[in-house]
């Protein structure tokens, strides 16, 4: 004997329950669709943070290195100045030492040329 099949207000109630539960899980995959499209926004609203941090970063080294560079120059820079300014100081002795030098050869030739006027008198 064939199963007996279930009266009409049963079917009915089962359609209308699977209906509803299509449309539950519907409006569940709906949900989740949004909340992906928002975490993913999220997300590539984060990595260009991140982004804009790192090449700010990025920016700071090479400054940071350009300051070193330039500071280690400098440095370079002052040590040649304090070299050239102790010869420079060394090259004021010499002269002063020559300028007397040429005082004291001077002093000697007015006496020579004073004892070859005296001597032609």
């Amino acid at each position: 004997r064939p199963p007996k099949a279930a009266p009409p207000a049963t079917l009915k109630a089962q359609e209308d329950e699977c209906a509803l539960s299509l449309k539950n899980k519907g409006d569940e995959m709906k949900e989740l669709t949004e909340l992906n499209t928002a975490t993913a926004l999220d997300k590539k609203a984060c990595l260009e943070e991140v982004e804009t941090h790192l090449a700010t970063i990025a920016a700071k080294e090479k400054a940071i290195t350009n300051f070193i560079t330039n500071a280690k120059s400098t440095s370079a820079l002052q040590t040649s100045l304090t070299a050239s300014e102790l010869k420079v100081g060394v090259l004021k002795s010499e002269k002063a030492m020559c300028a007397l030098s040429l005082d004291i050869t001077n002093g000697l030739l007015g006496a020579v040329k004073a004892e070859r006027t005296t001597c032609k008198e």
